[in-house]
């Protein structure tokens, strides 16, 4: 008979927070050092219909993070070997539901808000991922592989919320800014113009998540 090992949540002090556990810490960290505004546990989201309330369908995320043009992102954490979450997809299906008879009628004006489930530390992310660097988003490698995968990045949000068409300016207001590396919307892809600099952002999300499996909570 084959037992599986469960290792236990370790409650971790970060800023004066407890968080469940050290994986929720390091991602505070990586969000941090990303220089992305986070709160953890902001709220609670109750799941069933309101006639049915029943405290099981209580759901509280782990994360709310804001991209530098304050749009909203969702994050659960869970351990590498946990991609699915039962009340985390309920969740995403009720803040993307119309809030009126306008996006009933029109389901495409429904905001497009960012949600993502976090297997495992931001490093084992990274692995499969990149960054968006005007938003701080996840890109999986289909919305980076489909063109130049240094410099040009697609990125679906953040195609909704610029402008149609392309040469544009210089976002002054993104997460690769904060370093002095610049990104510009073209034709519903993010740009980093220069290979050297695209190549300087990478190495910083890389190193962001190096430092947040190796950061020490004391």
């Amino acid at each position: 008979m084959t037992s599986i090992r469960t290792i236990a949540a370790i409650p971790t002090i970060y800023h004066g927070i407890e968080f469940r556990s050290r994986l929720e810490a390091r991602w505070a960290f990586f969000f941090e050092k990303l220089g992305l505004r986070w709160e953890y546990e902001p709220e609670g989201f109750f799941l069933g219909e309101e006639q049915e309330y029943d405290p099981a369908l209580m759901y509280l995320p782990d994360f709310l993070v804001l991209t530098p043009q304050d749009e909203e992102m969702w994050f659960e954490i869970k351990p590498i070997n946990i991609t699915e979450d039962e009340k985390f997809t309920k969740f995403v299906q009720l803040i993307h539901k119309p809030k009126n008879k306008e996006e009933e009628k029109e389901p495409w004006r429904i905001k497009d808000i960012r949600t993502m489930l976090l297997s495992g530390q931001p490093k084992d992310l990274l692995v499969n991922h990149r960054i968006c660097p005007r938003c701080g988003f996840f890109l999986d490698k289909e919305s980076y592989k489909r063109f130049e995968p240094e410099t040009c990045f697609y990125c679906w949000e953040c195609d909704t919320e610029t402008p149609s068409g392309g040469n544009d300016e210089y976002e002054k207001n993104s997460v690769c800014s904060e370093r002095g590396i610049f990104c510009r919307q073209s034709k519903g892809s993010i740009m980093i113009d220069d290979l050297d600099q695209a190549k300087r952002f990478y190495n910083i999300t890389q190193t962001s998540a190096e430092f947040s499996r190796r950061y020490r909570f004391d």
